[in-house]
């Protein structure tokens, strides 16, 4: 394990402390810094008021293959072992299609290899590989295995993790939250524990979710993009070729912001005859009506708990049949600031393997 970077300051403890300077007046007393952080982080990005300065390291997380015969579970086996992998365990699901779950590693990635005891030969119910913390040696292993067989493996789920580094996590937490927006949102955004969810990744194409995570003795935040079959394919992946560092993640997620200014005049727009009517009636009715609406963005779209907001949240308002919103997108702008920082970040990043320690 790599000793600790002797300019790293962990956040406070105290996550509400921290948040109540986050929300101090920018006229207020300013916060005290730490200058050899600050430098620690710029070979990344630069410190925003807004957004923490911060370092990005991005990898394959997990990789689940499937449509592979369970002929090949007993070579498989042994090529792991050849290769310097170790046996763990063999365990008894007592859910799902598989009965056995078989573990290997080899101290820096686990393989599990799901299947059927009752199945033998090439006849029975396909075997299901879950590699977690591939290196491209893995992933080469793999390759030539299969391409000496002819045998073309299915990548079932790919999750991509982006484990940003920084001197302030919980504020860098809030920013990512607060502005990350998923395309094409199929199912509502949740939150379960520390963990914040932007749709239902287990029955949706793709989704994201954000926590707090421990690296190498340092709390980081991770975003991870986790892609299932039909994004997949869309996107032609296989064990053969997963080209990750040329993936254009902004057709999946970006940081967005609401023009709130837009939105309302569009809302009074569209009710403009209605107000019209209002102030011929008596001369005021319409201007409250107005107000009303105006009220009624900044109660939905600025809420009182600053470290609460969420963009998604705000998308699912504006989503809402009920509001009469059509095409809420145009009402969406670029975090220009955001969005760059994580571009430049990504830049010259491997994603198999990650070389750089943080």
């Amino acid at each position: 394990m790599p000793e600790k970077d002797p300019s790293f300051q962990e956040a406070p403890n105290d996550a509400n402390e921290r948040r109540k300077e986050q929300t101090e007046p920018k006229s207020g007393r300013p916060g005290k810094r730490n200058n050899s952080a600050d430098s620690f982080y710029t070979s990344d990005t630069q410190d925003d008021s807004d957004i923490p300065a911060f370092r990005l390291k991005p990898a394959i997380d997990k990789i689940k293959l499937s449509s592979i015969s369970v002929g090949l579970l007993r070579p498989i086996s042994n090529l792991l072992e050849e290769n310097g992998f170790k046996k763990m365990s063999e365990t008894f699901p007592k859910k799902g299609k598989y009965d056995r779950n078989r573990m290997f590693s080899n101290g820096e990635t686990r393989i599990k290899i799901l299947y059927n005891s009752g199945d033998s030969g090439f006849g029975g119910r396909p075997i299901f590989i879950e590699i977690n913390d591939p290196t491209k040696e893995m992933i080469d292993l793999l390759k030539s295995f299969f391409g000496r067989l002819s045998v073309s493996p299915k990548i079932s789920q790919l999750e991509i993790a982006f484990d940003f580094l920084t001197y302030d996590p919980v504020r860098l937490r809030d920013a990512l939250d607060k502005h990350l927006f998923l395309r094409y949102q199929r199912r509502p955004s949740f939150s379960v524990k520390t963990t914040f969810y932007s749709s239902d990744c287990r029955k949706t194409s793709k989704g994201t979710r954000t926590y707090p995570k421990k690296v190498n003795g340092h709390n980081v935040v991770r975003l991870e993009l986790v892609l299932n079959r039909r994004a997949i394919n869309l996107l032609r992946l296989d064990i053969s070729w997963m080209p990750i560092d040329k993936i254009d993640f902004k057709k999946y997620f970006s940081f967005k912001i609401i023009d709130l200014d837009r939105l309302t005049a569009y809302l009074i727009r569209l009710n403009k005859a209605e107000i019209e009517n209002l102030d011929n009636e008596d001369g005021m009715s319409g201007q409250l009506l107005k107000r009303q609406i105006e009220s009624w963005v900044e109660t939905i779209f600025i809420p009182y708990i600053p470290w609460d907001e969420k963009l998604m949240k705000h998308v699912e308002e504006l989503k809402n049949k009920n509001r009469k919103i059509t095409n809420y997108s145009r009402f969406l702008k670029e975090h220009i600031v955001l969005n760059q920082k994580f571009r430049e970040a990504l830049v010259g990043k491997a994603f198999l393997p990650f070389q750089e320690e943080i």
